[in-house]
């Protein structure tokens, strides 16, 4: 045992404490950017998703104006085959990139899945000094 300024003894400092204090710092600040990450990545979800429905209902609107406009001549006809094909590529394009941000969004819950088992595994450490 030492002793500090005023004399008092001082237990031995406890390295194994230390450790697992920057281990649980460590896997807390991991875990959070995961929880961040993923937030991020549905925010992206739910604005892709907006932008497809958003486009879609334009094309709908336009197909109207011009169906009553022309009287679904032939016209209309060559609209539609310009504006379709569109709403079509868009609409591919975010299923294509909802999948994958699926497939991120798991592999993040995997990840903090794993900041959970590694936590969890840790052996306790006792306060008391031998």
């Amino acid at each position: 045992m030492t002793q500090d300024e005023d004399g008092d003894p001082t237990p031995p400092l406890d390295h194994r404490g230390a450790e697992a204090a920057l281990r649980a710092q460590l896997l807390a600040t991991e875990h959070w950017s995961l929880l961040a990450t993923r937030s991020m990545t549905w925010s992206e979800i739910f604005s892709r998703t907006g932008t497809f429905l958003t486009v879609l209902s334009a094309v709908a609107v336009a197909l109207s104006l011009t169906a009553q406009a022309t009287g679904f001549g032939q016209s209309f006809r060559g609209f539609a085959l310009v504006v379709l094909p569109i709403a079509l590529l868009v609409g591919l394009g975010t299923y294509v990139r909802l999948v994958e941000a699926d497939i991120e969004d798991a592999w993040l819950i995997v990840g903090m899945a794993g900041c959970a088992t590694a936590t969890w595994s840790w052996p306790l450490i006792s306060s008391r000094t031998s």
